[in-house]
């Protein structure tokens, strides 16, 4: 018997109790969620790691939506605001109508009352999941249904058992067609044992509070249910299916068997979590003993052994999701929205709120829930979350090899999530479902380009603030911008080529949360950042808009580098170098800081009227295989004629400002109003509560093709934002324009220009 059972069942006075509960939890479980359903299984394709099955990818938000949380101030917070904002909860009143009709939601057979068999048993796991000892789980309908195959491929390849958990019938019709074991979850079965179906919901449960939370109560249903199937199940891993399983997690969960629960966190540094200290008071890191706030347990990847106190735990966290009267809670007069997150976290908070305590076996692992249950939190550096995994890049830095990555901490809504994380999968190599339309479509070439913004922020920095250098958050209007620029003229010269454009790699000088407190230093508090990063594409492009745009088809960074990809890629490569005249970057039309309200970047007069000599030169000038700035598409395809066989066309020292435009005045005007489209939302946030003057700064977009002549490409322009010594800031925002960082000090100061340029 494995340690960890042994001693659960050693435990018992707590297991006696532990035990009541979870018996009478069971009816209350199958009578609210009738999971008692058939599971559906194909051996042979259950065990064939390499199999492939169709994909179905429906539009739409992912399930769930970790938004940037509110990091509170050291020791400050109140206990429970701090809680919520920690876990991304929403700042939205539910009224009791919408909170009463919870419960009832999960009634997937359709109207409360059903003649659902209550307290019917969950039927058994087929053999070849019955007795694996630890079952991996994970849930969805057909609107995630290609996050489900990514998830099963991940696992498959790494030969653990799993079950799936189909949310409706096209999921569960999926899931069969594979052959992959199941639950339909949607099903409902009456007291003649006939099965009625009732087809499920195949929309996005983020989208909608009260179905997103019942959504939670079903997972967790779930987990319980099987370990109480006499399934010989001696742990169950759930995650989320925008989890992506890289290595086989077992082998470490039983290096922590004093652990009744393992699970993630949100938080956001490995730094902290190695040193494991008392009195850090890092926001999302409190989970270590000896600290009294900042917990964040994050329930898209949890496991729980079977043992009386899992089962206690899952039933009440189960039964807080049931019950109508706690879908809020208030703090401060804000009402927040009790997720399935929020609910654990708070369930496991009770009794701990001032004194956090390690079991005596392991001090790695907590007592939680009234010091009841002994939790491993599961280290970020191999546990890790979107912000970890994705833009700080820890675990590689500290040069370890996560088990899993789960796709949190997106940057855009709801609605579009699901694009942002596919793209962060394909961009780190994670999506698995992409087959041969993906890497090789018939016919198709490449085109990719150099990402120089690195030098030239660097050179402008030198030409505008020789002494202390840019300020940082300077660094990071500019540098968007140029970023933007040469994505708009690559993605023409591709568009004039008929070839496929890959993005390069992306830069950073600014993390992104939707608290004003990342302005201060350019990272969110707590974080292991380091500045300048190298960040996902979606920092820099809308690339939701850019999967929605009919026509545009691009590939991610680290494409041509893919195994999966054609080797002709590696092989079959030329450069296309594109001359820039050798232009001065720009001058200070107004005096440096603290002479004024703005800097006005311009080119120099005769810069200009050279770069207007260069984009009226004939083609005939230009050498095979080398382009100048402002040429037009005959330049292009005259340079780029010699290299046409080539699979992957490279622009080498890219720059702003390469095409002056379409030979066709329509095809000018249909590819700005496109490349508009896609590039509407481009802004950095947020700097500010007080609306979206106060919050956003805007990026510069290139000048139209189709607006005049060609200009060169100038840096943009930063003025000082007229709330500066608004009477009517709140005191919050009057400490975010105090930073050195906000453009409100380093266009007027000197010192604080200082201080911003010295971030890091």
């Amino acid at each position: 018997m494995p340690t960890f059972v042994a001693r659960c069942r050693r435990r018992a006075r707590w297991g006696t109790r532990a035990a009541v509960l979870a018996g009478g939890a069971l009816l209350v479980l199958l009578a609210h969620v009738h999971i008692h359903s058939a599971v559906h299984s194909n051996d042979n394709a259950l065990w064939d790691r390499d199999g492939a099955f169709a994909s179905s990818s429906t539009g739409g938000s992912l399930l769930r939506r970790d938004a940037l949380p509110d990091e509170g101030s050291a020791g400050g917070a109140s206990g429970l605001g701090s809680l919520i904002r920690s876990l991304g909860g929403g700042r939205q009143a539910a009224s009791t109508a919408g909170g009463a009709q919870a419960a009832a939601v999960l009634r997937v057979a359709g109207e409360p009352g059903s003649n659902a068999a209550s307290g019917a048993p969950m039927r058994n796991l087929p053999p070849a999941l019955a007795g694996t000892g630890t079952l991996f789980i994970t849930f969805g309908n057909s609107a995630v249904a290609d996050f489900i195959d990514n998830w099963v491929l991940s696992v498959q390849r790494l030969g653990l058992p799993y079950v799936v958990g189909a949310l409706d019938r096209s999921m569960g019709q999926q899931c069969k067609a594979a052959g992959h074991p199941h639950i339909d979850l949607w099903r409902d079965e009456g007291d003649s044992g006939s099965v009625t179906s009732h087809g499920g919901d195949a929309s996005f449960f983020r989208t909608e509070f009260k179905r997103f939370r019942s959504m939670g109560a079903t997972k967790v249903n779930l987990a319980l249910s099987l370990l109480q199937a006499n399934n010989s199940i001696d742990t169950v891993v759930v995650s989320d299916a925008d989890a992506v399983w890289l290595h086989d997690p077992r082998p470490y969960f039983q290096q922590h068997p004093a652990a009744d629960w393992l699970i993630s966190t949100d938080c956001l540094s490995v730094t902290v979590e190695e040193q494991w200290a008392p009195g850090h008071q890092q926001p999302r890191c409190g989970h270590i003993p000896g600290n009294i706030w900042g917990r964040a347990y994050n329930t898209g990847i949890f496991v729980a052994r079977n043992c009386p106190t899992s089962h206690a735990l899952l039933a009440a966290w189960r039964d807080a999701l049931l019950d109508p009267s706690r879908t809020i809670t208030t703090d401060n007069g804000v009402a927040y929205q009790v997720t399935d997150q929020l609910a654990l976290n708070m369930l496991l908070e009770q009794g701990n709120e001032w004194e956090l305590k390690a079991a005596p076996e392991d001090k790695r692992v907590i007592l939680l829930w009234n010091s009841q249950v002994k939790v491993h939190p599961l280290p970020v550096a191999l546990f890790p979350g979107g912000h970890v995994a994705f833009v700080q890049r820890s675990p590689w830095r500290h040069k370890q090899q996560p088990y899993v990555v789960h796709a949190t901490f997106q940057r855009y809504p709801t609605d579009y999530s699901l694009y942002g994380k596919r793209g962060r999968f394909r961009e780190f190599g994670m999506w698995l479902v992409d087959g041969q339309e993906y890497f090789a479509p018939p016919g198709v070439k490449w085109l990719t380009y150099q990402n120089t913004v690195l030098q030239y922020v660097e050179a402008l920095s030198k030409q505008l603030y020789p002494e202390t250098g840019m300020p940082l958050f300077y660094r990071q209007i500019v540098g968007m911008s140029y970023q933007l620029a040469l994505f708009r003229d690559a993605l023409a010269a591709a568009r004039m080529l008929n070839r496929t454009l890959v993005l390069p790699t992306s830069w950073c000088w600014c993390d992104y949360d939707w608290t004003p407190h990342v302005l201060e230093r350019c990272k969110i508090r707590g974080s292991d950042l380091r500045l300048p990063f190298e960040c996902p594409a979606d920092y820099v492009f809308y690339t939701p808009l850019m999967d929605l745009q009919p026509g545009l088809n691009y590939r991610v960074p680290g494409f041509l580098e893919d195994p999966r990809a054609p080797a002709e890629v590696r092989t079959s490569r030329a450069q296309l170098q594109v001359l820039g005249g050798g232009l001065p970057l720009a001058t200070l039309a107004a005096a440096p800081p603290g002479g004024g309200d703005a800097i006005a970047l311009v080119v120099p007069a005769a810069a200009a009227a050279q770069a207007r000599l260069v984009a009226q030169e004939s083609s005939a000038s230009v050498a095979a295989g080398l382009v100048q700035l402002g040429s037009t598409q005959e330049q292009l395809l005259t340079a780029a004629k010699p290299l046409e066989q080539a699979a992957v066309i490279e622009l080498s020292h890219m720059q702003p400002g390469l095409l002056s435009g379409f030979t066709r005045p329509d095809d000018s005007r249909s590819f700005d109003a496109m490349y508009r489209n896609i590039t509407q939302d481009m802004y950095w946030c947020c700097g500010g509560n007080g609306g979206t003057d106060r919050a956003m700064f805007w990026y510069s977009l290139p000048q139209d093709f189709s607006g005049g002549q060609w200009q060169p490409w100038q840096p943009p322009l930063l003025t000082l934002p007229s709330y500066c010594q608004s009477s009517e800031l709140s005191e919050e925002e009057r400490q975010v324009v105090a930073f050195a960082n906000h453009p409100c000090q380093f266009l007027t100061n000197p010192q604080a220009a200082a201080i911003s340029a010295a971030l890091s």
